[in-house]
């Protein structure tokens, strides 16, 4: 048994932000380690959501340092750097620390699962960090897209191996649902930080025509109902919703879990169009279709999708445990 610090994006109001450290954590207990996620007080992470009860009691299942971790006072057998976007240098609503590239961490090893950087360039990298900064306190190097991998090759001319989020990496969310969430039927859910005036259109003039209510999780916008909800109750609703629209990563990573029928607004997001390109559902990218029930008539086949899970989950896990050892 390993003593093993994350060094991730815990402490955002975001659903997508906890539950890929909450299946991080998991995943790694069920591999047989103590797992802590580190306590850094200059993270700055801006909390978007304001469903401010639902997230307090969605962090109390990460097992967070209860100090801010200092590298002279902490140690640990292994650091994972990872997942979420990490390396996204251009993305400000987090304070860019030189730990989520290996540095100033007191242990043996320092490896990565799953980061991205959705587009973050070279330039972009050299423009924060500086000449001296690059990806090589790393002895083991995994990413989350192919943007990220051609980002470290470019920088550190380092083949990185490119694995799976962390949420595909939970064979069944089923254990961690709260059932007790309140039963509602015939309605969409919807999971995105905002929609464009045509999006929203989009998005009534289906719901309309398939007598169907539009709950939002997490967000409130004042055009459809909240459901006000902490992570296992975001699982449920997600779950028992008859479609399911969003424009973010862990959205579709939640659509693809529990097989929902589901549409995303890509917005032209690296990590988001190499994820339904390499699993073979680039068709639910609504960006461009001016009927929703364009995409929706086409039903997910997911016996393939979920073959393509079960491949990916394999080699990813056989990184992790590697990496790890």
């Amino acid at each position: 048994m390993k003593k093993i610090g994350i060094v991730t994006l815990y402490d955002a109001n975001n659903m997508g932000a906890i539950l890929q450290a909450f299946s991080l954590q998991e995943t790694i207990k069920k591999l047989g380690h103590d797992v802590e996620f580190l306590r850094f007080e200059d993270m700055g992470q801006i909390n978007s959501e304001d469903n401010s009860k639902g997230f307090e009691k969605s962090k109390k299942a990460l097992q967070i340092s209860e100090e801010v971790y200092n590298k002279d006072n902490h140690s640990h057998d292994v650091i994972v750097v990872g997942s979420d976007e990490v390396w996204n240098f251009k993305n400000t609503t987090f304070n860019h620390l030189e730990e989520f590239l290996g540095y100033n961490v007191n242990s043996t090893k320092v490896i990565s699962y799953a980061p991205s950087s959705n587009g973050a360039t070279h330039k972009e990298m050299r423009q924060l960090h500086g000449d001296n900064i690059d990806f090589s306190k790393f002895s083991h190097i995994s990413v989350r897209d192919k943007g990220t991998q051609k980002l470290v090759k470019d920088i550190s001319n380092i083949d990185a191996e490119l694995v799976i989020d962390p949420t595909l990496l939970i064979e069944s969310f089923e254990e961690y649902m709260d059932t007790s969430a309140p039963k509602i039927k015939d309605y969409i859910v919807l999971y995105g930080y905002e929609f464009s005036e045509e999006e929203i259109l989009r998005i009534q003039d289906f719901a309309r025509k398939n007598n169907k209510k539009v709950y939002s999780l997490a967000f409130k916008f004042d055009w459809c109902d909240t459901l006000e909800c902490d992570i296992f109750e975001f699982l449920s609703y997600i779950k028992n919703a008859d479609y399911l629209i969003t424009n973010t990563f862990h959205g579709l990573m939640f659509s693809v879990i529990l097989e929902k029928q589901f549409a995303i607004f890509s917005n032209n997001s690296c990590k988001i169009l190499d994820f339904i390109k390499r699993f073979g559902i680039a068709d639910r990218d609504a960006i461009n279709v001016n009927d929703l029930s364009e995409i929706f008539k086409n039903k997910i086949d997911y016996e393939k999708v979920n073959k393509i899970k079960l491949e990916e989950r394999e080699k990813s896990l056989n990184y992790l445990r590697k990496a790890i050892s």
